[in-house]
């Protein structure tokens, strides 16, 4: 069993990396800078703009002022595992593949890559909740049937109200956009340029009358339902996501009546902690990096577990340059 080719260790690692994985706009988009760390501890720095008087101006030859315009605190916190994985019994292993041949190893390749693919969405889809959990400024996770939260640091500025509900015709959505671009200016200094909706936020702006006249009408409804991207408002970039996972029930990414508001992805506000495990190969225990997949004999049934293991976290950098608001008061 340890002999066949598709099962060993650098065959799993090619195999998953070949593997199609689903396409998820979060993490498709945000493809921010990930930090490695040793073990399951993520440590990370959090930045916050202290706002001084602008610095007076110099004549030649005069001493530079000193400004200290920049906080930062230390924070750290647990990170989450996603740990799962499939049974390859003796009997499955023996139809794709004849002792002693490597003529049916595609077959085997084939299996190995369908059960792969079925983790890989799961994890990506586990890494797509928590990202969109992050920008709500409160991490929210369930660990062994137990509510966790971890606290982004975000204040409660960048966790508006709308003054008059957006599900009004007449409400003045631009003027919302205007004010919370102000607060995130202000606060990080970073511009807002990217929002997150789902159907329910997207039927408001539809039906909202200044924002129709001013995108179009009719070919509004036209080009979400062709694209899914409204388009931009107030120098915002609205992107209808009605991604979903399942949690007892069905719950989008993006939660109804709610609008993430963003900076562009680049820009340091936003970093993933990627952590270790340590697996035992040939009695020998071995620190890999996540995610890591790996196989492990099996004698009842007779077969190999194939694992899919990592441990992770989204953070906020800079907590302030985002704006998680609710629509609907």
């Amino acid at each position: 069993m340890a002999n066949i080719d598709v099962l060993q260790y650098d065959s799993l690692i090619g195999t998953y990396e070949t593997v199609k994985e689903v396409q998820l706009k979060g993490i498709d988009f945000y493809k921010a800078a990930v930090t490695p760390v040793e073990g399951d501890i993520a440590k990370w720095d959090e930045e916050t703009i202290t706002r001084q008087a602008d610095a007076k101006l110099k004549s030649r030859g005069a001493p530079s002022g000193s400004k200290n315009t920049l906080n930062i605190r230390e924070r750290a916190s647990n990170l989450v595992y996603f740990n799962e994985s499939f049974l390859a019994t003796g009997d499955d292993l023996n139809n794709l593949r004849q002792s002693g041949s490597n003529v049916k190893d595609n077959a085997g390749k084939s299996y190995l890559s369908k059960n792969l693919l079925a983790l890989k969405n799961m994890e990506r889809r586990t890494r797509e909740r928590l990202l969109f959990s992050c920008l709500t400024g409160i991490l929210a996770y369930t660990l062994n049937d137990i509510a966790v939260t971890v606290d982004m640091g975000t204040a409660g500025a960048n966790k508006p109200t709308a003054g008059t509900s957006w599900a009004t015709a007449t409400t003045d959505i631009v003027s919302d956009l205007t004010a919370w671009k102000a607060v995130v200016e202000e606060a990080s200094g970073r511009v807002l340029t990217q929002a997150w909706i789902n159907d329910t936020v997207a039927g408001y702006l539809l039906k909202n009358d200044s924002i129709t006249a001013w995108l179009g009408g009719s070919s509004l409804a036209e080009r979400i339902l062709k694209t899914g991207q409204i388009g931009m408002i107030a120098g915002i970039n609205f992107t209808q996501y009605d991604g979903a996972y399942l949690d007892g029930t069905t719950k989008k990414f993006v939660p109804d009546d709610k609008v993430f508001f963003t900076p562009p992805a680049d820009e340091g506000w936003l970093a993933y902690q990627e952590g270790t495990v340590t697996i035992v190969e040939d009695g020998e225990m071995i620190v890999v990096p996540t995610p890591g997949m790996w196989n492990v004999t099996k004698t009842d049934p007779v077969g190999e577990k194939v694992l899919v293991k990592s441990c992770f976290l989204p953070v906020l950098v800079a907590p302030d340059s985002i704006i998680y608001a609710d629509v609907t008061p």
